[in-house]
């Protein structure tokens, strides 16, 4: 698959921006889920919440109606991906990928699922052939991926980011953090939380809602 992109830097950080059709959103991205089954630092552990499925009819339906009403609202907001583990390619101005490639979705898993309910629910074949904006950021590790997803939910726009955070602290604490960390405390809290959860012999037992 080939599309045409710009390679640009942001301080560092390598990204592409271009466009996908709807169908191409649908055909080469992948939602990476948190599984509560699996250890957190497992590496097919994920880091997103699944869909809501309202939210995700909600926008679905309106696509769908705007297009069926002919009436003009874009969505000029970027989709947020990864290359994570997808052989990308840039000769020139043209970004190439496998057919088979999955890129991983860092932000507008909601977008991406809205579309996808318009055109194979609702069977909105033109709406399939509207092109949408898209930025891939490169090279980055999944924990990477997680910290820029902190920042464009908590920082950018109010999205509880309460689950990407207790991984955030666990991976600290893993890895080892100094006493004097400003992440000292969460890792500290989370790791309360849990136990408190977790203890049969705790009051709060099972009734703590974790992320």
């Amino acid at each position: 698959k080939t599309l045409q992109a710009i390679n640009f830097s942001q301080n560092g950080s390598d990204m592409l921006i271009t466009s996908m059709k709807a169908n191409d959103l649908i055909n080469y991205t992948k939602v990476e889920t948190f599984n509560p089954g699996l250890q957190f630092d497992d590496e097919d552990q994920g880091y997103q919440r699944l869909p809501s499925s309202a939210r995700v009819k909600r926008l679905g339906n309106f696509l769908d109606n705007n297009v069926k009403q002919e009436t003009s609202f874009p969505m000029p907001t970027a989709i947020l991906l990864s290359d994570r583990d997808v052989n990308v390619e840039m000769e020139g101005s043209a970004l190439s990928f496998p057919i088979d490639a999955k890129f991983p979705i860092i932000d507008g898993q909601h977008r991406i699922e809205g579309i996808k309910h318009a055109v194979k629910f609702k069977k909105n074949e033109t709406l399939a052939d509207y092109s949408y904006a898209v930025v891939i950021m490169r090279n980055m590790e999944k924990i990477s991926e997680m910290k820029q997803f902190k920042v464009v939910n908590g920082e950018a726009k109010s999205v509880s980011t309460g689950l990407v955070n207790m991984l955030l602290t666990q991976i600290a604490e893993k890895e080892g953090i100094e006493d004097n960390s400003k992440e000292r405390w969460k890792v500290i809290a989370s790791r309360v939380m849990k136990r408190l959860n977790e203890d049969p012999n705790s009051i709060w037992y099972d009734m703590i809602l974790m992320p």
